[in-house]
């Protein structure tokens, strides 16, 4: 009995049926899905807790951005004097190396110092050369150097070095 309807054009007829049927239950399923709003609806009082730490963290954005702009502010100015602190160190540096190449040709150990000798004695002190550094740079003595250096006479000179 079973057999008799069991052909191949039923079992393909019937394949087709069940087959229509399940895509139009999914179909109508997906509709319900997407009309339907959710169950689960979020109160006020759990809102309003999100809502100030989003507000929040806006402010805190808005107040990082500012902080930003001063530190890059600060460090732009910090850069600018450095670089025209570097720039006059430069120029120092010439105006010593001159005055150096002026004084070393004449190498005059133990020959009398002059204003001009003086004068790069002074401005070697200046820069943080010591006694025995400006002796070798300009060729004077270090007695010499040691006078010019403090001001005394020959024999206080003498005694420091």
């Amino acid at each position: 009995m079973i057999s008799d309807f069991l052909d191949g054009q039923t079992l393909f007829a019937f394949g087709v049926v069940l087959l229509t049927v399940t895509m139009m239950r999914m179909s109508i399923r997906r509709r319900k899905g997407l009309h339907k709003t959710p169950e689960t609806s979020i109160s006020a009082k759990e809102v309003a807790p999100v809502q100030a730490a989003s507000e929040r963290l806006d402010e805190l954005e808005v107040r990082l951005h500012d902080f930003d702009r001063e530190i890059t502010g600060r460090v732009e100015t910090t850069l600018a004097l450095l670089d025209r602190l570097i720039e006059e160190a430069d120029h120092e540096i010439v105006r010593l190396e001159t005055l150096l190449e002026k004084t070393l040709p004449s190498n005059r150990s133990g020959v009398e110092s002059t204003p001009r000798d003086r004068e790069v004695v002074r401005q070697l002190r200046t820069a943080g050369y010591g006694v025995q550094e400006i002796a070798e740079l300009t060729g004077l003595s270090i007695v010499e150097v040691a006078r010019l250096f403090d001001g005394r006479d020959d024999d206080e000179a003498r005694r420091a070095a």
